[in-house]
């Protein structure tokens, strides 16, 4: 806490000093969960804890054409890990090295954004990457980026985005170059991306490429690269709205087989607003297959608790590299409802099933969730929540495994 006082005094005196403006928003929430999972009659993972997450954003207008933008990150995270195959993500997070302090305090953006014309705005410094379209497939990650963005009109734009996802380091441990070809110590990845506004839609075409190029592929003639395509569309016709997600990507090792891959997915919701209620379907696919496996990503809240429970099953097979992954390689469908109940009073439900996409590669593996949820907006700014969630996974012959989770929450944005 006293690094971020300090942060935020020089940004203060910053202000001051350069009468600039300095414009703070940001949003903080405190959690209580109680959840627990079964495997038949037997008690698999049970646990209650806090966490806690704030943010705080700062803009400091030094000109009309320059502004800083930086923020800052505290995080409490749970201490407790449950046993392999059925730990959550806050659990996961909570592994921190065998050091028993699970909280975080850090600088997530810094970055210098200018005008250089009238349409052309270049943005350079730490940001956040690994976010597009919809939440489908995303995995944000905060890194050093320049990117310029150059408006044709209000409703085109287009983006270039230069990212340096990793340095090479010397390292005499690496041993020989045949030896670490999977260990590569460089990657630079390019954007190329757009916004098109189309009346009611909004068009968001991104294409990313990857040079995973260092000294020691390079020595032995390798250059391994990956591409992807991601494709979003979103629609607001009134009553009807709908987003949609496709998501293409491939790895060529060039000659290192461990690297090759592709994955690719897909996802659509479609819902209707229905005054004072809103009603949808959503679904989604992550293929699987020898090739690679798509994860829907860790930011892609489609359900309470199957999105942050990894499946309980072994999945064996190359494509998933002996690993279990929360909703990788499976396909889902949600049907769910949000009404607002009174002026301060929300709540909503949803029901959900999936199963997994490659027979040959894992059980025949299935799940169902139902949750509910109901929030009490305190003012404008602050809202009180519980919700709840239980879930079957099931593979057609060990007992299924069976969780549940309450979860209450206090958050606030300003």
């Amino acid at each position: 806490m006293k690094r971020f006082l300090l942060v935020a005094m020089i940004l203060a005196s910053a202000a001051s000093l350069y009468a600039a403006e300095l414009k703070i928003t940001g949003d903080a929430e405190v959690r209580g969960v109680m959840d627990q999972v079964d495997r038949g009659d037997t008690e698999m993972y049970g646990n209650m804890y806090f966490d806690a997450d704030f943010n705080f954003n700062a803009a400091l207008v030094v000109t009309e054409n320059t502004t800083v933008f930086t923020k800052l990150t505290f995080d409490s995270e749970a201490d407790y890990v449950g046993p392999a195959g059925v730990d959550t993500v806050e659990d996961q997070m909570a592994v921190d090295g065998g050091n028993d302090d699970h909280t975080y305090l850090g600088v997530e953006r810094a970055y210098i954004s200018t005008k250089f014309l009238p349409a052309l705005t270049v943005d350079a410094g730490l940001m956040a990457g690994g976010l597009w379209g919809t939440a489908f497939g995303n995995n944000e990650v905060n890194i050093v980026r320049i990117k310029g963005t150059y408006a044709i009109d209000q409703n085109m734009s287009v983006m270039a985005i230069y990212e340096k996802n990793k340095e090479s380091e010397s390292d005499p441990s690496f041993g020989s170059f045949e030896n670490n070809l999977s260990d590569l110590g460089d990657r630079t990845s390019y954007y190329l991306a757009a916004k098109l506004v189309f009346g009611q839609f909004t068009v968001l075409p991104l294409v990313k490429y990857v040079d995973m190029q260092d000294a020691r592929t390079a020595a032995l003639d390798n250059s391994p690269y990956a591409y992807a395509i991601d494709l979003a569309v979103t629609g607001d016709m009134g009553q009807i709205g709908f987003e949609f997600e496709a998501v293409y990507s491939n790895t060529d090792g060039d000659g290192n087989a461990a690297l090759d891959s592709t994955t690719y997915g897909a996802y659509v919701d479609v819902f209707a607003k229905l005054d004072p209620a809103k009603v949808g379907l959503a679904a989604f696919y992550a293929g699987s297959t020898e090739d690679g496996v798509y994860n829907p990503g860790a930011d892609f809240d489609f359900l309470l608790i199957a999105g942050e429970m990894n499946c309980p099953y072994w999945l064996p097979g190359p494509a998933y590299g002996g690993v279990n992954m929360s909703l990788a390689g499976m396909t889902a469908f949600k049907l769910y409802a949000d009404a607002k109940v009174m002026e301060k009073l929300e709540a909503g439900a949803a029901f959900a099933y999936g199963m997994a996409n490659d027979d040959a590669y894992t059980a025949d593996v299935t799940f169902w969730e139902v949750d509910a949820n109901v929030a009490y907006l305190i003012d404008a700014a602050t809202t009180w929540s519980v919700e709840a969630g239980y879930v079957s996974w099931d593979d057609g012959g060990t007992d299924p495994v069976t969780s549940y989770r309450v979860q209450q929450k206090i958050s606030v944005k300003f």
